[in-house]
């Protein structure tokens, strides 16, 4: 659902895209959709184990790939996009994966987990700055144009909703015009949580929960012991009676 309600909205405001490679694609469930919107070409691009019976592309519309260790430069579209995948890679693989991504198109659609968001195999849960400065050296800049559009739809997930921007390279003069002229139309956010009071939220969450941890471990000791009393005691009973 959460590809059916952004695709649309990315192709609005570019209707330029013909092409889109997706890095970290999965079954290829966001490419499908493109090909649903009329883009005929599509490359999904993954490092996990390829499950032909599960994917939404066809066979030569997939590429497999170790993210850690390929440079990928025969890649090219106009748009190219990883969701929730950069999260996956230790810090000293985000800045070759971003580097492919640059390599792949000026236009970027980006989204990575941030700090305490949860999910598995998560080792580089980053605020979106964190991504702009790596983005930046590659002459890149981030943009928050989608937002603002999506954040109180709940068809779409919310990490969706919270983590995704566009990315262009600073030297395309024609993207960078755009947008400008994007974010001229944005609508602020008004319901924002500050960072700081997010993960003092989660801190103190996860303190009540540890506490809550002792307390039952503490009452099962507790039973333990007791059970273990009343038996000794039942077992002095029953050695007298027998005497």
């Amino acid at each position: 659902m959460s590809a059916q309600q952004i695709i649309p909205r990315v192709l609005e405001m570019f209707p330029e895209i013909s092409s889109v490679v997706d890095f970290g694609c999965g079954t290829g469930a966001w490419l499908s959709v493109f090909k649903q919107c009329g883009i005929d070409s599509v490359k999904g691009i993954d490092g996990g184990a390829s499950d032909n019976k599960s994917r939404l592309i066809g066979a030569s519309e997939y590429q497999h790939a170790n993210f850690i260790s390929d440079t990928l430069t025969d890649v090219r579209a106009d748009l190219a996009m990883s969701l929730e995948v950069a999260e996956h890679f230790d810090e000293q693989y985000a800045h070759g994966f971003v580097k492919n991504l640059c390599n792949a198109s000026d236009l970027i659609l980006f989204s990575a987990a941030i700090p305490e968001q949860g999910g598995i195999n998560h080792v580089n849960e980053r605020w979106p700055s964190y991504w702009q400065d790596i983005f930046s050296a590659h002459n890149y800049q981030l943009y928050d144009v989608i937002r603002s559009h999506i954040w109180l739809d709940e068809r779409i997930e919310w990490w969706y909703r919270q983590n995704i921007f566009v990315i262009v390279n600073r030297s395309n003069q024609d993207l960078m015009a755009r947008l400008q002229s994007l974010l001229a139309e944005q609508t602020p956010i008004l319901n924002l949580v500050h960072p700081e009071n997010f993960l003092y939220a989660h801190k103190q969450a996860n303190k009540l929960a540890n506490e809550h941890e002792k307390l039952q471990k503490a009452h099962a000791e507790r039973s333990t012991t007791a059970r273990q009393s009343i038996l000794r005691r039942l077992k002095n009973l029953l050695s007298g009676s027998r005497a």
